[in-house]
């Protein structure tokens, strides 16, 4: 299959980290056979064509630049992943949809009033709300052009569908591929010492960083290690130091290829989110037989079984993840086990062979039925 991937967000040697669930996917089609083409926005800094890791991305400068790339490709069927208003790849995929069958992805933010979730603080919540208003409307109406529409976790299907007030009837949902062979336990069992937890997420508001470095307030039996960049860099250090966090924090991007080896020199996963619609970093760190301690919100209960994979716990609950994580670390053979379990449990629901079959089948049927309906059209 031919396959054109429409994204606003995409990995690039200066972001290796950006978006990378997209990348992963898009190494799994490849790795398959099939012939696919990255389309995303330009960007100044950016060539206009380039490659990632072997996976091939145009950056044309304009909407006729790239509509004529997509006909020279003369794809199959046109993925577009976050359709959002007025971005780059919903103005273009508009353009193509009367052309090519198109299949959304929903990943979260874009069906979401994010003034609920966990993305703003002040008055910027209060702001959001009629942006959001405004953008629902807009998904709606995209979405009902769409040839199909897949929703990473059961949860995410429903609140989009009563956001917007509609159901697709071509709507499924598949969850975030692990490739569960890349995100693979350590072969040498670590030894008995004091267990680390590693939080590798986005220095955001929504993933609740700072209720976890409250949670290890000068705790003497374990350490956390978050890793990543974002915007509140600078808050989240003045946090640690303030509350005597045993908490190190480490601000840089990396690779996806890169992240199975930085999960295997820790124990466990912490996942303090505000809102999650999957957990893809928390699954991979499953897949890699590190149990986790995350909050019961979003999608994530999908995902992780309390007391068998990791342990669940309420949102905005310093004291609750706090007490899990000493729970979790008192008893390093039943740590251990609930790893192996969330291993197992990740390679049942999230094994990158089974989804990504389950996503090229979607494509495929998109692309069959297009083709059905342009003949009995003509």
């Amino acid at each position: 299959m031919r396959i054109i991937i429409l994204t606003d967000c995409y990995p690039s040697i200066q972001r290796p980290d950006a978006c990378a669930f997209i990348h992963a996917r898009t190494q799994l089609y490849v790795k398959l056979g099939h012939h696919v083409l990255v389309i995303s926005r330009p960007r100044p800094e950016l060539k206009t064509q380039d490659s990632f890791e072997g996976i091939s991305i145009l950056r044309p400068v304009s909407l006729n630049a790239a509509y004529a790339a997509v006909q020279q490709f003369a794809p199959d069927v046109i993925a577009i992943h976050f359709p959002y208003r007025r971005t780059y790849a919903t103005q273009l995929a508009i353009q193509l949809r009367d052309h090519y069958p198109l299949v959304s992805w929903i990943h979260g933010y874009e069906t979401m009033y994010t003034a609920f979730f966990g993305y703003h603080h002040g008055l910027s919540r209060l702001l959001s709300v009629p942006h959001d208003w405004f953008k629902l409307r807009y998904l709606k109406s995209f979405l009902e052009q769409s040839s199909s529409v897949v929703f990473v976790s059961n949860w995410i299907k429903g609140l989009a569908e009563r956001s917007m007030r509609y159901h697709n009837p071509h709507s499924i949902v598949i969850a975030n591929p692990v490739d569960t062979e890349l995100f693979s336990p350590t072969s040498t069992p670590p030894p008995n010492q004091q267990l680390r937890g590693i939080a590798l997420r986005s220095l955001g508001p929504k993933y609740g960083l700072d209720i976890a470095i409250r949670a290890y307030n000068a705790l003497e039996q374990t350490r956390l290690t978050i890793i990543g960049t974002g915007p509140l860099e600078q808050e989240l250090r003045s946090l640690i130091r303030r509350t005597n966090s045993q908490t190190t924090l480490q601000a840089r991007g990396f690779p996806h290829s890169e992240v199975p080896s930085i999960l295997r020199q820790y124990d466990y996963f912490v996942a303090p989110s505000r809102n999650e619609t999957q957990g893809l970093a928390m699954c991979e760190a499953m897949s890699c037989g590190l149990p986790v301690i995350a909050t019961n919100v979003g999608g994530i209960p999908e995902f992780v079984r309390d007391g068998i994979d990791g342990y669940l716990v309420p949102p905005e609950n310093p004291q609750a993840l706090r007490e899990a994580v000493l729970k979790l670390v008192s008893d390093q053979e039943h740590c251990r086990q609930m790893g192996q379990n969330a291993r197992q449990h990740m390679i049942e629901l999230c094994d990158g062979r089974r989804v990504i079959q389950q996503e090229l089948d979607v494509l495929a049927q998109a692309a069959a039925h297009f083709q059905q309906q342009k003949i009995c059209q003509q």
